[in-house]
């Protein structure tokens, strides 16, 4: 695992998180969703949200924090977080999210996030696999939200990627993806 990964999960909120997640598997596999109890996962509710993939490019919110949504006003649960991405991510956020569920293993992500009101922030996630009764489909995820970067005119919408943004890949007891390669670095291009 990547050192900068193995520190990120060490420290709080996402160790708490981990462990949380950790709690509610049955037999080292990957838990129910009826399993993620939202009174043991109350602490992190605010900043919470649980992905449902449609499509490879089609990953839908299907619980919102408090925070998540006062921050970002026009989620919910027919939208599509593709939707966000900046377009020249597309490809790669199609294979890097993709890889959480089909390898699955847990995934930590670092980006820049450009809000309706002009902030544009630094923005840590972790995101770790869950499943429905007939497949691993859902991605229970938490978001630590970080210092402006800057600010800049107001937006109809939130941008992922914007600036950047860098993906890692950690193994939960099934291995890492061989392709892609378990870091996903984008940085837009100087015009």
């Amino acid at each position: 695992m990547h050192e900068s990964v193995t520190h990120l999960l060490a420290r709080e909120p996402f160790k708490s998180f981990l462990q949380t997640w950790q709690n509610a598997r049955d037999d080292d596999d990957i838990p129910f969703r009826h399993r993620i109890e939202l009174r043991a996962f109350a602490g992190f509710a605010e900043n919470l949200v649980i992905y449902q993939r449609k499509g490879r490019r089609d990953l839908r919110y299907r619980l919102t924090g408090s925070q998540v949504s006062e921050r970002v006003d026009n989620i919910g649960p027919e939208v599509n977080l593709f939707d966000f991405f900046v377009k020249d991510t597309l490809d790669d956020a199609e294979l890097w999210w993709n890889e959480l569920f089909d390898q699955p293993c847990g995934g930590l992500m670092d980006f820049s996030m450009a809000y309706p009101d002009g902030a544009v922030r630094e923005v840590m996630t972790l995101l770790l696999p869950i499943k429905t009764a007939t497949e691993r489909d859902m991605i229970l995820a938490l978001h630590d939200i970080g210092t402006i970067i800057r600010v800049q005119k107001p937006m109809e919408h939130v941008l992922v990627a914007n600036d950047y943004v860098v993906g890692h890949y950690f193994d939960i007891g099934f291995g890492l993806p061989d392709n892609p390669p378990a870091y996903w670095p984008y940085k837009p291009r100087k015009k």
